[in-house]
């Protein structure tokens, strides 16, 4: 008879081999029960549902999101094909947020199936799924597969069959998805072959409220052509939604919350009247440095102390010459701070003298590649590896956003540095150059420190002061990031960081 350590191994290999198979989920069934039993005592998988587990890490920490996030959107997959095989289909609804790179897990999520009970399933973290029964599924034509397996509406057919609501709901999304058309054609065609006059009555609409006129005239000719009674009406509710036509998705995306949270941002933030002279400024960002990187360090979980600091600022960490210099993590992170810091530093030195502001997108890739500058020294990373976006999903702990897919990062962080050098308010560029730094997430590690100091360069250099984010803070802050990114919130984040600027004062 195997003894515990034994079946705990046994249950490993087989878990790793499923995870080599591209599964983020466990059924009763693809491991030995005995060995199931081992796994969850042991905390490498939590269940999900009755017969169903996502994996998990030994090492959460309570209200760590992490685990059950990054296997959500793999369970309702393989659950859904599991139950349903090929004769299921996401709804409109949740089409939408995925065609505009929204991967957050919905609270409920709606499955349209031949086969369904119109039951709803409760699941982790408040989450449920409610498979409806349909008596046909849409036409091949209106449906695709994404490339993890889950089928959806394609594009044309989510503008067409998503409730009118979604206007209202979740406008950033549809704008982003209607922005993405330069040309009408596939949604004029799917609109006259189904004689969809309400729905494309609101696109014209939508259309117009957008500002894209050619787009908006063409499917209004097309279906007067077509000999349908066209009622133009505007589905949104009120302004118009800043995107650029033609942008993918997530460009257009992003480009709509920008412009529907700096008006918020400006409002909260009062004026700059700090010192603007380069010898001020710079003597007041090193008189706050210490105090700067213990608490930024601190924030991301490592356990660097104020002596450490001051002995890096010397010069006096030597890795070549000492095996516990080269091999300390924490020592490590505080001298990729102070490298970045110094390169910091000489950007706003540049900027007042200048006048010019600072441009991000000039130095974000260098500062990235001095925080982990150390590692590299260490032989822990190669330089290769410093270069470029990740490739991979990535998870923020004890958050309920979850950043875009690797795809999409070129085009989002495209569109992150256009906002920043469009942007005229200098408050609104480091609140929300901050925030949308962490919403993309677009480095395997690091965003957080770069997001500070993203944030601080442009607040520095404009006449309001360098602000520390303290370590006992690191909940309200989290909260207030999350509520911008997951609840469309951006009030939270810019009172703090407005608070902290009255403090300076």
């Amino acid at each position: 008879m195997a003894i515990k350590h034994e079946t705990l191994a046994d249950a490993l290999q087989d878990l790793h081999e499923l995870q080599e198979q591209g599964n983020l989920v466990v059924r009763s069934g693809d491991i030995l029960p005995d060995r199931i039993k081992a796994l969850r005592s042991a905390g490498y998988i939590q269940p999900i549902m009755k017969g169903w587990y996502h994996l998990s890490d030994p090492t959460s920490r309570p209200g760590d999101t992490t685990p059950w996030t990054m296997s959500f959107w793999s369970f309702v997959q393989r659950y859904c094909e599991n139950r349903f095989g090929t004769d299921w289909i996401l709804s409109p609804e949740i089409s939408l947020g995925l065609h505009a790179g929204i991967n957050v897990p919905p609270v409920q999520v709606l499955i349209q199936a031949i086969k369904g009970s119109n039951n709803a399933i409760g699941l982790p973290a408040g989450r449920s799924l409610y498979d409806l029964k349909v008596r046909t599924l849409p036409p091949p034509e209106r449906r695709m597969k994404l490339e993890n397996g889950l089928r959806v509406y394609n594009p044309a057919a989510t503008l067409i069959q998503m409730a009118e609501n979604c206007y209202q709901a979740h406008p950033e999304a549809v704008a982003a998805l209607l922005g993405s058309y330069r040309d009408v054609t596939p949604l004029l065609r799917m609109v006259v072959e189904g004689s969809h006059k309400r729905p494309g009555g609101r696109l014209v609409g939508a259309f117009r409220h957008l500002g894209m006129t050619v787009q908006a005239d063409k499917m209004a000719e097309g279906m007067r052509r077509a000999g349908i009674d066209l009622r133009i009406e505007n589905p949104f509710t009120g302004e118009g939604i800043s995107i650029v036509p033609g942008s993918p998705p997530i460009s257009n995306m992003l480009r709509a919350i920008w412009h529907r949270d700096r008006i918020k941002v400006s409002e909260i933030l009062s004026a700059p009247t700090g010192a603007r002279d380069p010898a001020t400024v710079l003597e007041h960002m090193d008189d706050v440095y210490t105090h700067d990187a213990w608490h930024s360090l601190s924030i991301e979980g490592y356990r660097v102390t104020k002596g450490l600091i001051e002995k890096i600022r010397k010069g006096e960490w030597a890795p070549d010459a000492n095996d516990n210099d080269a091999s300390d993590r924490d020592a490590m992170a505080a001298k990729g701070y102070w490298n970045v810091f110094q390169s910091v530093r000489g950007v706003v030195e540049t900027s007042l003298r200048s006048g010019g502001p600072v441009v991000v997108g000039a130095h974000l890739d260098e500062w990235y590649q001095d925080l982990f500058a150390p590692s590299v020294d260490a032989g822990i990373l190669t330089p290769a590896q410093l270069i470029g976006y990740r490739n991979h999903p990535i998870f923020i702990r004890t958050a309920n956003h979850v950043p875009p897919a690797a795809d999409k990062l070129m085009d989002a962080m495209e569109t992150f540095f256009e906002l920043l050098n469009e942007e005229d308010h200098p408050g609104v560029r480091a609140v929300l150059g901050h925030w949308l730094l962490g919403y993309i997430h677009p480095y395997p590690d690091g965003n957080g420190r770069l997001a500070r100091f993203v944030m601080n360069a442009i607040l520095a250099s404009s006449g309001y002061g360098w602000v520390v984010i303290r370590l006992e803070e690191r909940k309200r802050y989290m909260q207030a990031l999350d509520a911008a990114s997951f609840g469309g919130d951006i009030t939270p984040f810019a009172q703090l960081i407005e608070e902290h600027l009255q403090h300076i004062r």
